[in-house]
């Protein structure tokens, strides 16, 4: 059961108890009520200040579970765009590399720009093992 659900089901049995509550006052001999109307309206006070406590409760909970989906959403937003990024910068650098043919270059460029795992290991190494990288990419 979500959390919103469990808010649900709270208001609603609160809203019953209300309810019933009410109808256990019965009157006396002369038509008036065994509570007095202020002990009533005290009562009724009450469980309309637990009904608004508990609908807060339920909004601060929702705040916070919207705010951390945002904020896992924006995580997720900022890694897609850094990957693009250093997607688009791959074939500038392998370009670089003095060792291998143009054609090669671009065979190569092509097939790691199409994977995101070989974009990041690409950027994860260094000088000849880069290289080294590179050419095995044009293997497979």
């Amino acid at each position: 059961m979500t959390h919103n659900e469990n808010a649900e089901e709270e208001l609603l049995q609160m809203e019953d108890d209300f309810n019933e509550q009410s109808e256990e006052i019965s009157p006396t001999k002369n038509g008036q009520s065994e509570e007095t109307s202020s002990a009533s309206t005290k009562k009724r006070k009450r469980k309309v200040d637990l009904f608004i406590e508990e609908i807060s409760k339920a909004a601060a909970l929702l705040g916070k579970n919207l705010r951390e989906a945002l904020t896992t959403m924006s995580q997720s937003l900022n890694a897609e765009v850094e990957l693009q990024k250093k997607t688009s910068m791959v074939t500038s650098e392998i370009l670089k590399i003095p060792s291998m043919d143009q054609k090669d270059k671009f065979k190569a460029s092509r097939k790691i720009m199409r994977e995101p795992e070989a974009v990041l290991t690409f950027w994860n190494l260094e000088g000849e093992a880069r290289e080294t990288f590179v050419n095995l990419m044009l293997e497979e």
